[in-house]
């Protein structure tokens, strides 16, 4: 049986907001109550109570100096709201761009490789590649892959692809959802259902739709599943419109670190597109991010996802040891919380240049 001896006892607001003040030195005003009601309090309070904490004390508890009014963490939601808002149109013109230049190219080569001016022969490419991997035993040979499917087998690694299982099954389940959804069939005893009219305008003709209606309904990390399985030639493609740059050297090598690296953006875009989509803070995310440190900010995920979204943004202004903000939040600043108060610099100065006009 589970126990329960740390599970905390369930508060209504009154007891939440009188909890807040005998042990965190919150104060809120009746007329910022309602936030208890429209927002969760874990929702309120966890992400940034550490803002207004000098340390922790020998048990792990945070320790709080003086009495902060509750209006200062709703200063710091407004943060937030704004930013998050500013990053989920930018990931949404990401996420179209990268759908759209990943499906264009595949495209291409299925009709200059495979003469598949219609491009749905895709379907039929999964369909023989199911059926030899479910009557093998061993490994299916790369004759029986579709186009898109050269490293179904292999993971990336900063070297270059190396032989394993991770993540196969995430792939195998990809490409039965691409075949349901091109052709409104189950296969292998898989199906979605797909409400995409751009999709369904074939596939209730009994029609199959073309390889480039599909990406309309795959995710982000559906659609990075899919890059990972490429081949190094289409990701170079892909690369290079995406980055203005490309991953090939002058001998004809990859360079497989930039490669690894511009995937890990793509996983930490999706997970910032996560966090966003199902209503839950982000500084959070930012903060284990950067293992609390300010100094790793320039050198982090989240730093070079932004740039990733949008090249001609920098912060330059990343202070580590100077005790001073611009943020109208009153707190004072400490070895402890300055990591989290440089990081909502970064996100103010990212929504004054994006927001829009």
């Amino acid at each position: 049986m589970e126990c329960i001896e740390n599970h905390k006892e369930y508060k209504n607001i009154d007891e939440q907001i009188r909890y807040l003040y005998d042990s965190k030195k919150i104060v809120v005003d009746k007329e910022d109550e309602h936030w208890f009601v429209d927002v969760n309090y874990i929702t309120l309070i966890n992400p940034y109570k550490e803002i207004f904490a000098t340390g922790k004390d020998e048990n792990g508890n945070h320790v709080y100096g003086e009495y902060t009014n509750f209006k200062e963490f709703l200063k710091i939601m407004e943060i937030e709201l704004k930013f998050t808002d500013v990053l989920y149109k930018s990931i949404r013109d990401f996420e179209r761009k990268f759908k759209n230049v990943i499906f264009s190219i595949l495209c291409k080569n299925y009709v200059e490789e495979k003469k598949d001016i219609y491009c749905t022969n895709y379907a039929l490419e999964i369909e023989t590649f199911l059926n030899v991997f479910n009557s093998n035993e061993e490994k299916v040979d790369d004759k029986y892959f579709p186009l898109f499917c050269s490293n179904m087998y292999n993971t990336l690694k900063k070297t270059g692809y190396v032989e394993n299982d991770y993540g196969f099954l995430a792939k195998i389940d990809l490409i039965k959802k691409m075949y349901s959804i091109g052709t409104g069939k189950e296969i292998d005893g898989y199906k979605t259902d797909v409400s995409n009219r751009l999709v369904t305008h074939f596939t209730s003709k009994n029609i199959i739709a073309p390889l480039w209606v599909v990406p309309n309904a795959l995710t982000l990390g559906e659609i990075s599943i899919l890059f990972s399985m490429l081949d190094e030639s289409l990701q170079n493609e892909i690369y290079t419109i995406m980055e203005n740059k490309s991953l090939k050297l002058q001998s004809g090598e990859y360079e497989y670190k930039k490669l690894s690296k511009f995937s890990g953006r793509l996983e930490y875009i999706r997970a910032m597109r996560n966090t966003i989509n199902h209503y839950e803070p982000i500084l959070p995310l930012f903060v284990n991010t950067i293992n609390n440190q300010a100094k790793a900010i320039k050198n982090s995920k989240v730093y070079s996802a932004l740039n990733e979204l949008n090249k001609n943004w920098t912060y330059e202004q990343v202070k580590t040891q100077n005790f001073e903000t611009s943020l109208d939040i009153n707190t004072n600043l400490t070895t402890y919380n300055i990591p989290k108060i440089r990081l909502l610099e970064m996100m103010e100065s990212y929504s004054n240049c994006f927001k829009s006009k």
